[in-house]
Parts: structure tokens; C-alpha cells; sequence
């Protein structure tokens, strides 16, 4: 328990590597432990490891097969992959178990409304888009993506072969985020700063359009922020909504 505890306190401050090897030491000790298992389940997600992430919360569902909390974590993982049905039987299977479950609630609301996985057009035209690719970006960018909220691919820099998933993947995110605040009764997403491992990434949103400009670690949040803002007011004055 101990280690758990500790895993969990890890879990929350960010420290997602660390809290992994806590886990699996815990795990050692007792291998049959629900609660060990979906602790595991979420530093993968945090880890961005949906596989081994799955593993885990089948492992929990496996000593527990009433688990709301391990379904609620592959439920996440099929609506990333963009498996709208599986996560809503998941959903649903857990909310028969506990009904009064409010991350369930919002995230079976969103299912009707996140997009899933198309393949994007380029639908602002070559003219857009050559005018676009010479607005000028953060210098540290690692990545930017700009795209519609259907997942329609804008732009993207670098052009990778991965940019169209990418861009399906972002709106799902940005998606499933502006529902759940939206039943929180927040308004509709704008802006957000999310870790991820190459950086931290900058979101700008609005019913039109979604941004996001991924920056190296060490650039504050208040100033990504005021980057991607900038870079965002760039790219609607070249045409891009």
C-alpha cells in the first residue's frame, strides 16, 4: 500500500517514469492486486503507452471484472483509436455497475459528438496553404498542426507521413476536452497546455479552427501560451479559417 501511495502521489505531480517503477514493485509484491493494476493502467496512458496501458486495465478488469474505473480507462483508449462503439459498451457496462459515475456521464456525452477518424482533404486550397507554411513560427517549434473540427488537415509542420492521424487524433482530443468542460458548465475549450514527450503542446481553439504548436519542455507555460496565441492570430489573418 505503501508503494501505491507513493505511486499516486508520482501519478499527480507528473512524475509518470517514476511512478511506473513503483507500480511494478508493487505489482511484484502482489501480483493479484485490482488497485495495483489500474494504477499502472493510468501511468501508462500517462506514458502514452495505450498498449500497455490496455494490458493493465484488462489485468484489473481480470481480478475485478466489475471494475467501473478499469473500463473507464480502456473506454479512453477506444475512443483514441477511434473505436466510438467499443468505448460506448464500456461506458455503459460501467455505468450499470456505478451508476452515479460522472467522468463516465461526460465521456458518453462526448462520444456522440468526437469525430472519428477521417481522411483529411486539404480544403483551404495550395494557395492556402503555400501562404501559410510562410507565416512565421516560434523559433523552438517542434511541431505545429493546424486543423478543422472534423479533423481536416489545414497545415502541418514538419509534413510528416503520420500528419493526417495526427490531425484525427487532435480533434478528438480537443473534441472530448470542450465536452466535458461544456457539461461542467466551463464554456467551450479556447486554450490549453498539455505534456507530452517531445515538449509541451499549446492548443488554441474555436468552432472553426484548432492549433496546435508543440514547444521544448523548458519554455514556460505563460509564454507558449503567448506563442501559440500570436502564431494562431497569424495564421487567421493569411486566411486559414
Amino acid at each position: 500500500m505503501e508503494l501505491l501511495q507513493r505511486a499516486e502521489r508520482c501519478r499527480r505531480e507528473g512524475r509518470f517514469e517514476e511512478g511506473a517503477v513503483l507500480a511494478r514493485q508493487a505489482l511484484a509484491l502482489e501480483p493479484r492486486s485490482a488497485l495495483a493494476h489500474l494504477l499502472a493502467g493510468y501511468l501508462h496512458a500517462a506514458l502514452r503507452d495505450p498498449e500497455a496501458a490496455a494490458a493493465a486495465f484488462r489485468a484489473a478488469l481480470t481480478l475485478d471484472p466489475e471494475h467501473p474505473r478499469a473500463m473507464l480507462g480502456l473506454a479512453r483508449i477506444a475512443l483514441e483509436r477511434g473505436d466510438a462503439a467499443a468505448c460506448r459498451e464500456l461506458l455503459e457496462r460501467s455505468l450499470r455497475v456505478y451508476p452515479d459515475f460522472p467522468e463516465a456521464h461526460a465521456l458518453l456525452e462526448a462520444v456522440g459528438v468526437v469525430p472519428g477518424v477521417v481522411a483529411p482533404e486539404a480544403p483551404s486550397g495550395s494557395a492556402t496553404v503555400a501562404r501559410l507554411s510562410q507565416v512565421p513560427r516560434p523559433d523552438a517549434s517542434r511541431e505545429c498542426l493546424l486543423v478543422r473540427p472534423d479533423g481536416a488537415l489545414v497545415f502541418a509542420y514538419p509534413a510528416t507521413a503520420t500528419r493526417e492521424a495526427l490531425g484525427a487524433h487532435l480533434a478528438r482530443v480537443v473534441s472530448l476536452a470542450g465536452a466535458t468542460l461544456a457539461r461542467a458548465g466551463l464554456g467551450p475549450l479556447r486554450h490549453a497546455a498539455v505534456a507530452t514527450n517531445p515538449g509541451t503542446t499549446f492548443l488554441e481553439a474555436d468552432s472553426r479552427l484548432v492549433l496546435a504548436l508543440t514547444l521544448p519542455p523548458e519554455v514556460p507555460v505563460a509564454e507558449g501560451q503567448r506563442q501559440a496565441t500570436e502564431l494562431w492570430k497569424r495564421f487567421v489573418a493569411e486566411g486559414a479559417g
